[in-house]
């Protein structure tokens, strides 16, 4: 009887401690992916500040993308309070070639706005491409706001 009672407690806990959620003291993590489709190495920065679109001078918090792979861009805060904190509800994401990082320096590249493309996408966008953003962009992207445009 004893044993039961025990696996009673343990599974009541467990279903206590399951039901939860953002309440446990486990630091979470909330990511949106950059994905790497072309032939080239990328790097990419979020920059908090749209509409000024001008490249944060934060070189050091720029993340690699290998070709034919994803990297995360990690928030301890949900996506939809990180929207509600910024000017706008706009996030840009630059995207980097890895030779012009290599042949520039920061700050040339920040004048001289050597990207290959800057995503600026909302909430919205990033839920419908299911937290997913591809370099080059993909049809499914067609409608994020882009500089280029979307085709050029």
């Amino acid at each position: 009887m004893c044993n039961k009672f025990r696996l009673i407690i343990c599974l009541l806990c467990l279903f206590v401690v399951s039901s939860c959620g953002d309440f446990l003291p486990f630091d979470r993590v909330y990511s949106f992916g950059v994905k790497n489709e072309s032939n080239q190495l990328i790097n990419f920065l979020v920059g908090y500040n749209y509409p000024d679109t001008t490249i944060p001078d934060a070189y050091n918090k720029r993340k690699g993308v290998s070709t034919n792979s994803e990297t995360p861009y990690d928030s301890k805060e949900k996506w939809e309070v990180v929207f509600k904190a910024l000017p706008s509800d706009t996030l840009s994401v630059f995207i980097f070639s890895i030779d012009d990082l290599n042949k520039y320096d920061w700050q040339t590249v920040r004048k001289e706005y050597k990207i290959l493309k800057r995503y600026d996408v909302s909430l919205q966008d990033l839920e419908r491409l299911e937290y997913l953003l591809t370099y080059p962009p993909t049809e499914a992207m067609k409608n994020v706001k882009m500089y280029p445009p979307y085709g050029k």
